[in-house]
């Protein structure tokens, strides 16, 4: 029967041939791939940061980075984020990041779909009734009157300014309702 010391040193010694295992290159990718999440982490506004519930050495050490001006210091401050991203799980945090990002499978889906719904009503009169088929929670006659104000914008400047801005808006609720 194996006693517990001696399953701790067997899982040590697995570990240790893993990271041998391992090349020094991919080592180096893996090291700068959790920099890289760290400066995307300090990209974010204090307030959206604290909502990641990191712990207290990281979210200092990102506020750090964000106070020092020298390339140099935020280069050194960017490796000693990463040796702190190593310590947490990065999986939540990429997670995380991407549906802020918009970088999300869903949330492209959307963007796409709304976009291709404004072009389609602005540009085809038979669209109007098709889009109605598929979202019949919408209120037809602002659509109908955000429908021709983009159109009317669209031939006198040549193309999408306010208006269709403002179409692209309501149909995004639409679609997300």
């Amino acid at each position: 029967m194996i006693t517990s010391d001696a399953q701790d040193d067997a899982a040590m010694s697995e570990h240790s041939a893993q990271d041998a295992q391992t090349s020094k290159t991919q080592r180096k990718k893996d090291a700068q791939a959790l920099q890289e999440v760290g400066k995307r982490l300090a990209a974010l506004k204090p307030d959206v940061l604290a909502s990641f519930e990191l712990p207290d050495t990281l979210e200092h050490a990102i506020n750090e980075y964000n106070r020092f001006r020298s390339n140099e210091a935020r280069r050194r401050q960017l490796q000693f984020i990463g040796k702190q991203m190593r310590k947490v799980d990065a999986e939540p945090i990429l997670e995380r990041l991407d549906i802020l990002d918009g970088h999300a499978a869903s949330a492209q889906y959307e963007q796409h779909l709304v976009e291709n719904w404004r072009g389609r009503l602005i540009a085809e009169n038979a669209a109007l009734t098709d889009f109605i088929d598929d979202y019949p929670n919408c209120d037809r006659q602002q659509l109908r009157q955000l429908i021709k104000k983009a159109r009317t914008e669209a031939h006198d400047a040549g193309s999408h300014t306010q208006h269709a801005t403002t179409l692209f808006r309501y149909l995004r609720e639409i679609v997300r309702s």
